[in-house]
């Protein structure tokens, strides 16, 4: 089977959808050597070294997002203000005419973020969507990645399978997405390998912060900025030792 991979985020430093997308590359591609994989790229500007190694069991296709089409010249002519400027159809104007029409077959198309056209040539296609915070929360994102995601919204009724990797964007989708909620399926993320062997024991940690060893823990290690609702997690924490009595619990936090 001939699948083909949306990568363009290799090129980011390796956090959120970099690492879940690198992670998730990489196993598919070690787990299930026998099918034959083409990883959709802007070009082959890595941020980590170890994404380009995987030039020796995958084909990496670049696609070019920036060529001038027809529509994008009459478009910048006739319409580009400087009240418009930034916006996700004039930023990439050949995006989705150069995805769409890639010349190979193939067998399976996931689209992870920012390549979510699926090639005309493709027989089944997924769409892994993450949340709907842009279309939610708006005042807290540029309008490049708003209009993105609305593209996106548009494009995920022409996939066959969509995943979530949470209940709660399954439930956003249902509420707010005309589409058939029985092709949405939600896909926990695992937990990295890295962590199956941590570097201190858990007892000697404890020890190091003080901590009781069977006390509790609230865990967040998100960017602190106000789309990450940071102050909702404080709270919940507040709200967990007032109703708990547990005065061991601590929060763990950047």
């Amino acid at each position: 089977m001939k699948i083909g991979l949306d990568c363009f985020v290799f090129r980011f430093p390796g956090a959120g959808i970099v690492n879940y997308t690198w992670q998730f590359v990489r196993n598919m591609i070690r787990e299930f050597p026998r099918h034959e994989y083409s990883l959709f790229v802007q070009d082959e500007t890595f941020s980590d070294p170890a994404m380009a190694s995987l030039k020796n069991n995958a084909d990496f296709i670049a696609i070019n997002i920036y060529q001038p089409t027809l529509i994008s010249r009459l478009r910048k002519k006739l319409f580009l203000t400087r009240r418009n400027r930034g916006r996700f159809i004039d930023t990439f104007p050949s995006l989705k005419h150069n995805l769409k029409n890639y010349p190979e077959n193939i067998d399976l198309y996931h689209g992870i973020d920012w390549f979510f056209y699926p090639p005309l040539k493709s027989q089944k296609n997924i769409l892994t969507i993450f949340d709907l915070i842009t279309e939610l929360f708006p005042q807290f994102h540029k309008r490049q990645n708003i209009e993105k995601d609305l593209r996106k919204a548009k494009m995920a009724r022409q996939y066959d399978q969509i995943i979530t990797i949470s209940q709660a964007t399954s439930n956003d989708i249902a509420e707010r997405w005309n589409i058939d909620i029985k092709k949405v399926h939600t896909v926990y993320p695992a937990v990295d390998e890295r962590f199956e062997n941590p570097p201190i024991p858990k007892q000697q940690l404890y020890k190091k912060l003080a901590l009781p060893l069977h006390s509790h823990y609230f865990l967040a290690v998100s960017t602190i900025e106000p789309r990450k609702n940071f102050k909702r997690t404080l709270e919940g924490f507040a709200l967990y030792l007032d109703r708990s009595g547990d005065k061991d619990a601590r929060m763990v936090c950047p």
